[in-house]
């Protein structure tokens, strides 16, 4: 009985395809959009949008340390803030425990730092859907397998904008949209005025 089995095998062992998935959403982070195979595409979204759930943790933890052990921070520094005889080296975006779980995915600190710092403040509306994958026309040359680009939305040139999130919407009417296009309503002044048959010779003899 097979359970818990999330991913394709796409042809590759665990480990292989394992690495595989970390390489490509380290890639997807630097460059916010890559070109792959359409089910490549499909399984690189659990996982992109997985870290962005992550990213999305916004609170801050600081590494402090004591003030014996960096006497020289501490005398030599002014841009350093105490707390309880300690003095805060560096704050980080992101809890601990979401930190921890991103470095476990990404290959590179550069790529954690932007997801922290980047990504995850710039989806803090969205409540999901931060990939799209748009499957191209052309496969690719010599094994015909389909292509696709996986990119992640709101970024600057993306394909396609995205819809906005609901918190960002603005409730609009029927009348705000006429008014937008040059579309006025009539006032009573603007109707015409009203015939009655006899003035159009239609009364009987």
């Amino acid at each position: 009985m097979k359970k818990r089995i999330k991913f394709r095998k796409l042809g590759r062992t665990s480990k292989h395809k394992w690495a595989m998935l970390r390489n490509m959403v380290t890639s997807l982070i630097y460059h916010e959009r890559i070109q792959t195979t359409v089910p490549k595409a499909k399984e690189l979204k659990y996982l992109a949008e997985e870290v962005i759930g992550l990213g999305k943790q916004g609170e801050y933890f600081a590494a402090t340390a004591h003030c014996c052990r960096v006497s020289t921070i501490v005398y030599h520094s002014s841009s350093h803030a105490y707390v309880n005889n300690s003095v805060i080296i560096h704050e980080y975006p992101g809890t601990i425990h979401a930190r921890q779980r991103a470095n476990e995915i990404l290959r590179e600190k550069p790529a954690l730092t932007k997801l922290f710092e980047i990504l995850g403040p710039r989806y803090k509306d969205r409540q999901g859907g931060y990939t799209r994958i748009l499957q191209l026309a052309r496969p690719r040359q010599g094994d015909k397998a389909p292509m696709a680009v996986i990119e992640y939305i709101d970024r600057p040139g993306e394909i396609r904008a995205a819809r906005p999130p609901k918190s960002r919407r603005t409730p609009v009417n029927l009348s705000e949209v006429l008014a937008c296009v040059g579309i006025r309503p009539i006032t009573e002044e603007q109707q015409p005025a009203k015939i009655s048959p006899t003035e159009l010779g239609g009364a009987s003899s």
